[in-house]
């Protein structure tokens, strides 16, 4: 591995070591989950959490915020080419740098930026594994307040095909016009369906359920990748990962990228999108 290579998945000892090579970023990727009166979940930054604790000399990344898009119907919308440029460079980013990021939950925020620097050709970025907690558990220093001042970097982003997919070529593999596999990150019992999308729960059509917790060693938080993905034949067919926004969907690509899967997607809009056409199928329970 040449010095600017770095693998998708890294421990904390393996993390501790290389940042002193100084070529290293880390960055905070975490966003906060609360439930909402009457139901459903409200979204907001991790950012006072990131100043209580992390790693140090970690940026923090505002997933919610600057690397989504702003003027999109749906939260978590991936940003366009300028937008995901400029709020790499604010976080001193540029092309020779290997970034690391993690969160403090299940890495579902760190895989979805994992997978949008790769769409935008940064294959120089991986996922600690178990996040903020194994970095704890594996005994290393912490710092708290918010990140050191930083110089802008160089970051160019070159926007790469294969890596997210519309409601139309999930329609088409729904309607079997268009070969492949639709896996849902989501539980088979989702308890937030019910309110979070619209009073209609259940699963696309002809969707296997893989749900993003399920990948997690329970006591760790790290990946156990062992027969989640047993149903999908094929390492080089079309699987396209959907969830509520995008997100749980991009930790189950993630995953699959490390199984060796070729040919990986996320329905960007997934859920959140698809049901707003009262039409568009829904099942309930497991694929």
């Amino acid at each position: 591995m040449s010095v600017n290579e770095i693998p998708a998945l890294v421990d904390a000892d393996w993390l501790a070591t290389a940042l002193q090579e100084g070529d290293i970023i880390t960055v905070d990727t975490t966003v906060l989950s609360v439930a909402r009166n009457g139901g459903g979940v409200e979204w907001l930054s991790g950012r006072d959490d990131f100043e209580r604790q992390h790693i140090p000399g970690s940026r923090f990344a505002d997933v919610l915020g600057a690397f989504s898009s702003p003027d999109a119907q749906l939260v978590f919308t991936r940003p366009d080419s300028d937008r995901f440029q400029a709020a790499a460079r604010t976080l001193g980013i540029s092309p020779n740098f290997r970034v690391v990021l993690y969160d403090n939950a299940i890495n579902a925020f760190s895989a979805r930026l994992w997978w949008l620097f790769r769409s935008f050709g940064h294959d120089r970025v991986a996922v600690l594994d178990g996040g903020l907690q194994a970095w704890k558990v594996a005994g290393h220093t912490l710092e708290s307040g918010p990140a050191a001042p930083v110089d802008a970097g160089t970051f160019v982003a070159d926007p790469q095909d294969g890596y997210f997919v519309d409601r139309s070529a999930v329609l088409a593999v729904v309607n079997g016009e268009l070969p492949g596999t639709l896996v849902c990150a989501l539980p088979p019992e989702n308890p937030e369906v019910d309110s979070g999308f619209r009073g209609r729960p259940g699963r696309i059509p002809g969707s296997v359920s893989v749900p993003a917790a399920d990948l997690l060693a329970p006591q760790t938080g790290t990946l156990a990748l062992t027969t989640q993905f047993d149903a999908i034949a094929r390492q080089d067919e079309l699987v396209i990962t959907y969830c509520g926004g995008g997100i749980s969907a991009s930790l189950d690509a993630f995953a699959l990228t490390l199984l060796g899967y070729r040919n990986v997607t996320v329905y960007d809009g997934s859920l959140n999108e698809w049901v707003l056409d009262a039409n568009a199928p829904l099942v309930v329970g497991a694929g």
